[in-house]
């Protein structure tokens, strides 16, 4: 008799359960919060964006990011640009994902100057990733009007000593032993040699130091323009 009541007890208490355990998740979901709009965004982290310090990074280069960002005293999504709304914080928002999509785009409108991405190499990233700095932050940076920012530098994960401007040109497509940069920090004055022609400026160029004043300029051999 109390094996019969008892399994009429545990009955009980599956059909329950369920019942019982919905209205609690539909409470934490009303809970949460709804994806700001960007122009929101902007506004809330306006004070935390540094001209020229803005740094993002792609194919699952963060931890390496972090480590040049401390390095280097550069301004890192995650660490830097976040509020009280706490937008890093998943249990808070409905739609996380959603959140994270605004909150990039935000901090990539709001970037100027030099930007600087990291990759696990110097390679070329490809434009074909399904990731937030293809469909989101590279397209907020060169396409924002008006433009904001003045080039974007290319930093290796594997050696942080390695970096190339992506845009607005793509500096790694030309003949490294036909072109070099021209002009020396802090005051920079690149100017071409005779016989070279001008392809981009830079405030950084191959170097760590950034012009002050000025700027490098990458030129070519006019013979690779004649081919």
């Amino acid at each position: 008799m109390k094996s019969l009541a008892f399994s009429l007890v545990l009955l009980l208490s599956q059909c329950f359960i369920p019942v019982l355990g919905t209205p609690l998740q539909a409470l934490r979901v009303r809970d949460k919060k709804d994806t700001p709009d960007v122009e929101t965004i902007k506004k809330d982290i306006a004070g935390k964006v540094v001209d020229g310090k803005s740094l993002f990074y792609t194919a699952s280069t963060g931890p390496a990011a972090r480590r040049y960002r401390n390095q280097y005293g550069l301004k890192k999504l995650q660490e830097d640009i976040d509020t009280d709304q706490k937008y890093n914080d998943i249990s808070k928002w409905k739609d996380w994902d959603s959140v994270v999509r605004n909150w990039s785009r935000a901090f990539a409108e709001l970037s100027t100057g030099t930007v600087w991405v990291m990759f696990i190499d110097l390679s070329p990233i490809d434009s074909n990733l399904d990731s937030i700095w293809n469909t989101v932050e590279y397209p907020a940076l060169t396409s924002a009007q008006p433009i904001h920012v003045f080039e974007i530098m290319q930093v290796s994960a594997a050696d942080f000593s390695k970096q190339v401007q992506i845009w607005p040109t793509q500096v790694g497509t030309y003949p490294a032993d036909k072109c070099k940069w021209y002009g020396v920090a802090p005051i920079c004055a690149g100017v071409c040699a005779a016989g070279t022609k001008e392809v981009t400026k830079s405030n950084y160029g191959d170097s760590k130091e950034g012009c002050t004043s000025g700027h490098k300029t990458y030129c070519c051999d006019e013979s690779i323009f004649n081919d």
